[in-house]
């Protein structure tokens, strides 16, 4: 497991190692791992869709309420 978001110590397990590091976020890197993804290179799980509206709930499963493993994502309504 990599981190590029938290500098807290990431859980230990023998069940995988984790590292922190800082990455340097630009627009050319984002397009690369865009098309990454458009090219079926990298995938994400997404655990937990929610609406913008319940941004308050997404937080609180950042902060460790219980909800499905993968990433939290709001949807924009349009």
């Amino acid at each position: 497991m990599v981190s590029v978001v938290s500098t807290q110590p990431l859980p230990k397990s023998p069940d995988y190692r984790s590292v922190f590091f800082y990455a340097d976020v630009t627009t050319a890197r984002l397009d690369t791992i865009s098309s990454f993804f458009a090219q079926g290179k990298l995938r994400v799980n997404v655990g937990t869709v929610l609406s913008l509206e319940r941004i308050r709930e997404a937080h609180l499963m950042l902060a460790g309420a219980p909800h499905n493993r993968g990433k939290i994502v709001l949807t924009l309504a349009g």
